[in-house]
């Protein structure tokens, strides 16, 4: 926790009808009567109480990403009236550089490619799946991103019946962040709104997470306890923030060899370190 703080609730609900005083020093739970005129002491009239919640697979970065993006969820689509008029709506109020679209349903909302977001006049955006496994790029972001002799396009550009980019890039992550210029993450937002629900500890499941990440992420002062997964064994906690297990993505469609993966399992061992594997 970045803040420990001495608390005493009074008229805490610990069960249906109860209510109890409780002392919390640090975190842990106290007896009352060590409770001084220098602790802060909250009236919860009543109300129930509840350990603090762990969210053991969350993504930091990505939450606050799309906190920062346009909701394309089929609820919010049918809320705006559609793609077009949900983008345009976004245009306004964003005029410049792309925009960021996350949480397209194609099976509820349809398929998505360049056509369908060239149409909507709101470019260059950039829309990602609900599974996280792809992004559709309009025209203009295609013509930013993409290099002009095909040779040098990466696996993963989909190629529509005429020869061309369909605008669907899959796997792409890593390449694409590469080429577009990101929009800081508010991470203090994402304690915030994590921290508001409840939530006091999460574990980070980046597969890609490094130093700099876990830098970051203690940084930000989180109100919450921070377990970090890492594609590195050796990379180390930062602060308060704790070096978890090491991230294993596998790709069904780029799997690793048995060799191979077998060496990362026990590269993470020797740091003694856990595996995740996706």
């Amino acid at each position: 926790m970045s803040r420990v703080s001495r608390v005493v609730l009074h008229r805490a609900e610990t069960a249906p009808g109860r209510h109890e005083t409780l002392a919390i020093d640090g975190g842990a739970l106290v007896d009352p009567a060590t409770v001084d005129a220098g602790w802060d002491a909250v009236d919860l009239q009543g109300r129930a109480v509840l350990p603090g919640l762990a969210d053991h697979h969350i993504h930091l970065f990505g939450l606050g990403a799309a906190l920062q993006s346009v909701d394309l969820s089929p609820d919010a689509l049918e809320a705006a009236g559609g793609l077009g008029p949900a983008l345009s709506t976004a245009r306004r109020h964003h005029p410049e550089g792309w925009l960021r679209g996350v949480d397209y349903d194609v099976s509820t909302s349809g398929p998505l490619d360049r056509r369908a977001l060239d149409a909507t006049g709101a470019g260059p955006v950039r829309v990602q799946d609900r599974t996280g496994i792809s992004w559709t790029l309009d025209s203009r972001a295609l013509d930013e991103v993409l290099p002009s002799d095909r040779r040098d396009w990466p696996t993963g550009v989909e190629v529509d019946d005429e020869g061309g980019a369909s605008g669907v890039l899959v796997r792409l992550d890593a390449w694409l962040r590469e080429r577009v210029e990101a929009e800081p993450v508010d991470l203090a937002r994402v304690g915030a709104l994590l921290a508001a629900s409840g939530i006091t500890a999460v574990t980070d499941a980046g597969a890609d997470n490094t130093s700099a990440d876990l830098r970051a992420m203690d940084a930000a002062h989180l109100p919450l306890r921070v377990v970090a997964m890492t594609r590195d064994p050796h990379t180390r906690s930062e602060g308060s923030v704790v070096a978890g297990p090491v991230k294993v993505l596998l790709d069904d469609a780029d799997l690793p060899s048995l060799h191979d993966l077998t060496a990362r399992v026990a590269a993470a061992h020797d740091a003694g370190r856990s595996v995740a594997v996706h």
